[in-house]
């Protein structure tokens, strides 16, 4: 489920304490398999595209979203 960070390193972080966290719980044996950094993506939400696309997928998100211009939204 996607997450909103007020900054892009803020994200970073919060994806390293959950890597780090599942490589315990992996060798705890309590998880499969441990995440990799490579298993998240930060993406721009005030990127009007990357923002309709969370929203769409996501619409729980829509009270924390930036507002979205509507001449800057994409067009279906």
């Amino acid at each position: 489920m996607p997450q909103r960070f007020a900054s892009e390193a803020e994200a970073q972080s919060e994806i390293n304490e959950v890597v780090t966290d599942s490589k315990i719980e992996h060798l705890a044996g309590n998880l499969t398999s441990a995440y990799d950094v490579g298993d998240f993506k930060v993406l721009d939400s005030t990127d009007p595209i990357i923002a309709a696309m969370l929203l769409e997928e996501f619409p729980d998100l829509a009270q924390d979203a930036p507002s979205i211009a509507s001449e800057n939204q994409p067009t279906p």
